[in-house]
């Protein structure tokens, strides 16, 4: 087995994702040796669900398997499509090349890097574990088959401007090149002139190029010429925020592999400064991102006994639960029974989405699923609250009235029935929001949080409501 093969056997399977990370480009040999050393101890931290004996790998193979999410380390030597052609490239393919095989040998860690030209494929090879097809070049056939012919693994970005079942073509391409470990990755689409979506049902689209699909989760962020520069002309901009959100969408579909370009100094990073992920950040990011995938429990994907073709993707449990419940609902004529969904279990399952929901967030929130409370209990909170959440309604529906008419006097009967219950919830919101053209508004503000409230705990289908009619 050649080393690619069992790389790419390896990616396939992991768990519960392969992770793509690096600086952009290469700014200095110092500064790849550095990041390389910083993400593999980082990577190696996380235990991986399969054992090296699962592999079944020969002891004279080159890539074994690693305990923790398997990385392989990514920068480019030349940023061949800057915004301005006076903005930083890189070292060039030569003096990048030697670096790169430096990291490899150093950190023993497989490479992963971008070509632009044909004339680049074979160089890079010799060097890379996988060539990266750049997403704007993502259908140029003699790119894909000079790469193809290399025997190195082929990670294809989507193109901003293509439609995901493009990517079947582009790994086709590949394919028929004779070179069967490919890879497609998602990296956003285009929204108007400098900016990105990322449509999460890509990600399961792309699996129709039947391959590992992997999710770049911080140039989708980029909003390309999107910051204007001081000395005249433009550069991309980016969304650096919001890069745990697409990383925990991806993480939720099921991706097999996650992309991000990481810096330890992204304010001052030559390339892509606004869409880098910092370093110091990045254990923080991934012990969610693994505890998300572990708790969603998403099966992996079913491989050939050969085991050199993915066969189905992994399919999230969402997507699983909401097919069981209309087969359910078909068999049952819209009866549906069965156990009551307990809410411990959904206040578990309210955490597992908010993996870094603080200790009294998630008090708040068990208090409000009624954690504690049994049927007959909540039948008696619904007498209870129903009548006094209505009362208190009606009271700040009266208040609000009484604003209209300042000079009433409001501590003599029958005013002050209502002043006197409403004015103590007033006084410290009136500090937080102040009169608007001269009208005091806090008592629309208190009865739109009443009747939320109201709504939601002993309406209809309110959650002491739905508890309450779990009564045997």
């Amino acid at each position: 087995m050649d080393s690619s093969t069992a790389l790419f056997d390896q990616l396939k399977v992991a768990e519960p994702f392969f992770l793509l990370a690096g600086p952009n480009v290469i700014e200095s040999e110092e500064h790849i040796l550095r990041m390389a050393n910083h993400l593999k101890t980082i990577s190696t931290k996380y235990v991986s669900y399969a054992s090296v004996n699962a592999f079944n790998f020969e002891k004279n193979d080159v890539f074994v398997a690693r305990v923790g999410l398997p990385l392989v380390f990514k920068s480019s030597f030349d940023k061949a499509n800057r915004t301005s052609s006076k903005s930083f490239r890189g070292p060039g393919m030569s003096e990048g090349l030697k670096i790169l095989e430096k990291v490899k040998i150093a950190y023993d860690i497989p490479i992963v890097t971008d070509v632009h030209e044909t004339i680049q494929c074979e160089p890079v090879g010799k060097v890379a574990d996988i060539i990266q097809i750049p997403a704007f070049l993502c259908r140029q056939t003699d790119l894909l088959v000079a790469a193809a012919k290399t025997g190195k693994i082929i990670n294809i970005k989507k193109g901003q401007f293509c439609a995901p079942s493009v990517m079947s073509n582009s790994a086709e391409k590949v394919r028929l090149a004779g070179n069967p470990n490919v890879m497609v990755c998602e990296r956003g689409t285009m929204f108007g002139y400098s900016d990105l979506i990322v449509d999460p049902r890509n990600l399961e689209w792309m699996r129709e190029a039947n391959c590992p699909v992997v999710a770049d989760i911080t140039h989708s962020l980029q909003q390309p010429a999107g910051r204007k520069l001081d000395g005249g002309g433009v550069a991309s901009g980016g969304l650096r925020e919001l890069i745990p959100c697409i990383a925990r969408t991806a993480v939720a579909v099921g991706v097999d592999g996650i992309f991000m370009e990481v810096h330890d100094d992204p304010l001052n990073a030559p390339v892509d400064g606004p869409t880098q992920w910092p370093l110091r950040h990045l254990e923080e990011l991934l012990e969610e991102l693994v505890a998300i995938a572990e708790r969603l429990n998403c099966p992996t994907r079913g491989h050939s006994s050969q085991g050199d073709q993915v066969l189905s993707s992994r399919t999230c449990c969402f997507t699983r639960v909401a097919a069981s419940l209309n087969v359910d609902l078909a068999m049952s004529h819209g009866d549906i029974s069965g156990e009551p969904f307990s809410t411990p279990e959904a206040v578990g399952n309210i955490n597992v989405g908010i993996p870094k929901t603080s200790e009294a967030a998630s008090n708040l929130i068990q208090r409000l699923m009624l954690a504690d409370l049994d049927p007959a209990a909540a039948k008696s909170a619904v007498g209870i609250l129903g009548p006094f959440l209505s009362a208190f309604s009606f009271l700040f529906i009266v208040r609000i009235v009484m604003s209209w008419y300042p000079k009433l006097p409001v501590g003599k009967f029958p005013y002050v029935l209502v002043y006197a219950p409403t004015e103590p919830l007033l006084i410290p919101t009136r500090k937080l929001i102040p009169p608007l053209g001269g009208v005091d508004v806090t008592p629309v503000v208190w009865f739109g949080l009443l009747s939320f409230l109201n709504e939601i705990l002993v309406g209809p289908q309110g959650l002491l409501v739905l508890l309450s009619q779990q009564i045997s």
